[in-house]
Formats: C-alpha cells, structure tokens, sequence
C-alpha cells in the first residue's frame, strides 16, 4: 500500500502526469491511453531504480541483483 502511494505521488504529482484519477496511479493507467501507460512505466522504473540505490548507499540490501 505504501509503495502505490508513494509512486502515485511521484508520477502524478511532482512528475505531473496527466492521470485521469489524481487519487490512485493504479486507476489512472487502466482507465489511460497507451501514452500515459509508457510514461507511468518510464517513471516507475526509474523511481524503483533509484530507491533500490538509495538502500544499497545505505546498506539495506544486500547489493545483489
């Protein structure tokens, strides 16, 4: 749950992307366009990316793949 919140925030709202259902990012790409799916995609994984680094800088994971 807390994941979906904090990718919902990430994409709709300090990336900005026009999601049709401002509440959930779940709900704005079943209910988008193709567009819309492929720039949510872009943005999750980078978001991930960068949170997995964030936890290996900070010795939370184990550092493999």
């Amino acid at each position: 749950r807390q994941l979906h919140e904090d990718l919902t925030e990430w994409t709709l709202y300090h990336r900005k992307l026009p999601g049709k259902h401002r509440d959930s990012l779940l709900k704005s790409i079943c209910y988008g366009d193709a567009v819309f799916l492929r720039r949510a995609t872009d943005e999750v994984l980078a978001y991930l990316e960068w949170l997995n680094r964030f936890a290996e800088a900070e010795g939370l994971t184990d550092g493999t793949e």
